[in-house]
């Protein structure tokens, strides 16, 4: 493998990569005191903005101003800094989507699928040896939450394959075998369905893509084998998954419907009282400090006393308790931010297709069922993954326009 050359911002992208699985909230400081610097290159009048990073730093802008407005009018703000802690990096990422793309002038697709491995392979044997080696059920590492790693690694098997396009065949063996361990150490240790069914949905993602660029000749061969499958599919969950799916919407339409047993009952039951809660507070939510307690009072079975929860484990139902539809319109607003730049774009480079449509379509999915930010690595990393779409973008036209002066 080539040897890679990096300045000190790309250090910090591959670090930020890399290690967030591996040293946990550490990266969370680490971020803050880049983009501190980052804030102090603007306010001396840098001239290195990158203008792919204006949509999503508007994006980052106007989800700070939604969710602390809508927190402020549930109550008063100063006694409950917290909230704005959490949400910090939606702040202070600003100027680090403006600058950073200019900034990291060597990083490359590869190096990035090169770090992501380095978190992988690492995060995904730790996991395993402390779940069959040491008998921890479902470790937390280094960010103390099971749900937490399970999210990361998700994500970080998605960026192993940035580079993918541009590696050579042993590299690529070395790909595959970090995405099958990091999903292996999610199945096997960490224990997170929700993470496995975004994990799904990231690579469909992928293949939809793959296809697009695929030659015509290959093309119809593939396409058949494709729809092959997917009818496939389709006849397995209408014979087997359908009545179960409607018991399953049966039981939960009972009025009195409440399951604190099951995982999946616990999470339809709490987005059950979530949409009851939306629709008694829609402009505003309950606030941010409410964003489980708020929907207390819509349960139909009270949770347990040893059950209390910081979120209803959705991430749209999530932000509808906290704020209202303007938090669930912000932070749909932040998604679409990463495709939206990269559809404008026009690029048909398969790796910047990967990481600013894939890897978004990914986290959207694993937020669903699990992954719901208002924790600061989940939110650091999550941030950081969709600021590299601008980088990306900025680094390839870089390179086009010296390839064709």
């Amino acid at each position: 493998m080539q040897r890679l050359t990096a300045t000190p911002w790309t250090t910090f992208c591959y670090a930020m990569i890399a290690g967030a699985s591996l040293v946990g909230s550490a990266v969370t400081a680490l971020a803050l005191i880049a983009a501190l610097i980052a804030a102090l290159h603007l306010l001396r009048g840098t001239r290195d903005i990158a203008g792919e990073g204006r949509t999503l730093a508007l994006a980052l802008g106007l989800y700070f101003i939604v969710m602390t407005v809508t927190t402020a009018l549930n109550g008063p703000i100063p006694t409950r800094f917290i909230e704005l802690v959490i949400i910090s990096p939606f702040l202070y990422f600003i100027p680090l989507a403006l600058l950073l793309p200019a900034l990291a002038a060597d990083l490359t697709l590869r190096g990035l699928g090169r770090a992501a491995m380095i978190g992988t392979l690492s995060t995904a044997i730790l996991a395993l040896v402390a779940t069959f080696g040491f008998g921890i059920d479902r470790p937390g590492l280094a960010t103390g939450n099971a749900n937490v790693v399970s999210g990361i690694l998700i994500l970080q098997s998605g960026l192993c394959m940035a580079g993918w396009w541009q590696a050579v065949r042993r590299e690529r063996a070395l790909i595959v075998v970090s995405v099958v361990l990091g999903v292996l150490a999610v199945a096997l240790s960490t224990g997170s369905r929700g993470a496995l069914i975004s994990g799904a949905a990231l690579m469909a993602a992928g293949a939809l893509i793959a296809v697009t660029l695929l030659p015509g000749r290959v093309l119809r061969v593939v396409v058949p084998v494709l729809v092959a499958v997917l009818l496939g599919g389709l006849v397995l969950v209408g014979t087997r998954l359908a009545p179960v799916l409607s018991d399953q919407l049966a039981e939960i339409s009972d009025p009195g419907f409440g399951d604190w047993i099951s995982s999946m009952g616990s999470r339809f039951t709490m987005y059950k009282a979530a949409l009851a809660t939306i629709a008694d507070h829609p402009w505003i939510g309950v606030g941010m400090h409410q964003r489980f307690s708020g929907t207390l009072p819509y349960y139909a079975v009270s949770p347990p006393d040893y059950i209390y929860y910081t979120h209803v484990h959705n991430l749209l139902l999530t932000h509808g308790v906290a704020g209202g539809l303007p938090a669930i319109a912000a932070i749909l607003l932040v998604v679409a931010a990463p495709v939206v730049i990269t559809l404008r774009s026009g690029t048909r480079d398969p790796g910047v297709l990967w990481v600013g449509i894939v890897l978004p379509t990914g986290f959207f999915a694993l937020g669903l069922t699990e992954t719901v930010l208002f924790q600061d690595l989940n939110t650091t990393f999550v941030l950081f993954v969709f600021l590299l779409t601008p980088v990306v973008l900025h680094q390839t036209k870089r390179r086009t326009s010296l390839a064709n002066p």
